[in-house]
């Protein structure tokens, strides 16, 4: 139950940030603590802080500076994914089944002609 507890938290919490007139008023904001997890096979790295600044990441890291007057969050029981981004993608043809095992060249050539075949502007 903690964990779905915590999971609910966290999924509020970015809710809220997301909303656009919430960020239009959250626009400097630290928050610290994070267990950030910078590639699949790559350990945790544990109470980084993200630093906020006119809604953009400004910085990450173990040791941000603090400006002074900025809103801090502590986020100890979040996860941050850095670059997961495209992260839900089906490829339903059969030339995609048993991918795993094909080359990488194979692959690519196949992706380029996929990404030709999409209508403008749907990428």
């Amino acid at each position: 139950m903690a964990g779905f507890k915590n999971g609910l938290h966290c999924g509020l919490f970015a809710w809220l940030l997301l909303r656009p007139h919430t960020i239009a008023l959250a626009q400097d904001l630290a928050i610290t603590k994070i267990p950030i997890y910078s590639a699949p096979d790559a350990p945790a790295q544990k109470n980084v802080t993200v630093l906020i600044r006119h809604v953009v990441i400004a910085e990450v890291g173990a040791h941000v500076g603090m400006p002074t007057g900025i809103k801090a969050i502590s986020c100890e029981s979040c996860v941050v994914l850095a670059g997961f981004w495209n992260a839900h993608v089906h490829f339903m043809e059969p030339e995609w089944n048993d991918a795993a095992n094909q080359p990488a060249e194979q692959l690519t050539r196949r992706r380029a002609r996929t990404e030709a075949s999409i209508p403008a502007g749907w990428m």
